[in-house]
């Protein structure tokens, strides 16, 4: 009889323990959901650019999906970092650009800045995301206004060669958790421009074997506000020179915005019906600019000495 009665007093015991881990589990899931659903995940819905990867300037196509991008977040209030350069992959689906990071509590607002590749290399560009200051930290951070510092951008070329990865970024001010449910909205935006150099239909019988762009800046400081692009070129003036076996053709190289004027462009080409002789042939033309997000082609027809440039129709939105 006292063996039955305890065998039923271990099996309430059990029970009871039973039911109290049944009970804290349950507890810790509605702790879990409730944090869930106060602190959500940051999410993005961004629209982004897949690397091609080619023999020449690696820039991106639009529309297409790239595997991530690397995000900032500060605190609007106080510039403070939030999120220090970390990496948010897509998984797939809308708003499946993911960071495994709470909102703030409360109705605290954050500024993302947010750019591709994630790693700089090969870019020419640089980022500090400590706090901006003209001397000591230039490529930094201050609120409305991010900065990319452009160095040495190649201007020495050979055609099918150049390896410069393009950037792209994008940033918003003064999101928060209420306001963002469906994610961040983060538009990408090119800060470099691009060149062509074409030979005209037509032209036969000729190689041109290099172009040169005289007095040109490959280095400064970009300033984005979240839509325009404003760069700031410093360093001395170089030239511009593509080589090659054509140095024309349908490959486009990263050039770095600024105001142009007048140029003087110098081409080498080879006759063949002059058993390959070389000459230069060169022209002077008011170029005007080079601007953020467009694409400019020079196309060239050579009659003897003279130079021909045709730029009638050589701009557009890249």
């Amino acid at each position: 009889m006292k063996q039955s009665i305890l065998f039923f007093q271990r099996i309430s015991l059990l029970l009871s323990v039973l039911l109290l881990l049944a009970g804290c589990s349950s507890s810790d899931s509605e702790e879990q959901e409730k944090g869930g659903e106060s602190q959500p995940e940051i999410r993005f819905n961004a629209d982004v650019w897949q690397v091609m990867e080619r023999t020449r300037a690696t820039t991106f196509d639009a529309g297409d999906v790239n595997g991530s991008f690397k995000v900032y977040a500060y605190n609007s209030d106080d510039v403070s970092t939030y999120i220090t350069g970390e990496t948010v992959n897509y998984s797939g689906g809308a708003s499946s650009w993911v960071h495994p990071q709470f909102w703030p509590d409360g109705n605290g607002a954050l500024d993302f800045f947010a750019f591709m590749p994630t790693d700089l290399t090969g870019t020419c560009c640089s980022y500090d995301y400590t706090e901006y200051n003209e001397s000591t930290n230039p490529d930094g951070y201050s609120a409305g206004t991010p900065r990319i510092a452009c160095t040495n951008l190649p201007v020495s070329i050979t055609a099918g060669n150049d390896a410069t990865r393009e950037l792209v970024y994008a940033y918003t001010r003064n999101q928060t958790k209420a306001s963002n449910g469906s994610g961040v909205e983060l538009t990408f935006k090119r800060p470099f421009a691009r060149v062509y150099f074409k030979k005209a239909d037509g032209l036969t019988g000729v190689t041109i074997n290099s172009v040169t762009i005289a007095g040109i800046k490959n280095n400064g400081l970009c300033t984005f506000n979240g839509t325009a692009t404003t760069w700031t070129p410093s360093g001395d003036a170089t030239n511009l020179v593509v080589t090659g076996s054509p140095a024309t053709g349908d490959t486009p190289y990263l050039v770095l915005p600024q105001e142009l004027g007048s140029k003087t462009i110098t081409v080498n080409a080879s006759w063949t019906s002059w058993g390959s002789a070389t000459t230069n042939v060169s022209t002077i033309l008011d170029l005007g600019s080079w601007e953020a997000g467009n694409s400019y082609t020079y196309t060239f027809t050579l009659n003897g000495d003279v130079l021909i440039v045709d730029t009638e129709k050589f701009t557009e939105q890249w």
